[in-house]
């Protein structure tokens, strides 16, 4: 009975330790990186493998049980990357930055959000939970490209 404990210890340890690849994020040749750690989500402007990321990049967190993260990113035709925050706290790391976040009240996200509501196109929904994200995506036909691990 020990050993069966142990051994289920270690295989969940072993599971959750494996999901270190990032998500890439892809819309007319324009990538964006990102990387899950914990309660943090970490985007760079490009596309990287696991560990091999620059200095620059936009930090989101969160704390606490009841919190999560949920933003937009709207890939712009001359390449530049939009992130609109909705729920967590987000921190532009480093200079010279690709990623633009976007602090918006209601007066302004609201309009913003029902012109595109129902056809993403360009942009796609970000979420700390992912089923949430791929699911809102599809069904609001996102066209931006998105590898999960």
């Amino acid at each position: 009975m020990r050993q069966k404990l142990f051994l289920l210890a270690f295989t969940c340890l072993l599971l959750s330790s494996c999901n270190n690849r990032p998500i890439i994020y892809e819309y007319n040749h324009v990538f964006i990186t990102r990387v899950d750690k914990g309660s943090s989500i970490y985007f760079y402007y490009g596309k990287y493998e696991a560990g091999d990321y620059p200095s620059n990049c936009v930090h989101a967190y969160y704390h606490g049980f009841n919190s999560g993260i949920q933003a937009y990113l709207t890939f712009e035709k001359n390449g530049e990357v939009y992130l609109r925050n909705v729920m967590g706290y987000f921190d532009i790391i480093g200079k010279d930055q690709n990623i633009k976040i976007v602090h918006s009240d209601n007066t302004e996200f609201n309009p913003w959000f029902d012109s595109i509501s129902n056809n993403y196109n360009n942009t796609i929904e970000i979420s700390d939970a992912l089923n949430i994200e791929k699911e809102r995506n599809l069904t609001n036909h996102s066209k931006v490209k998105a590898i999960y691990p």
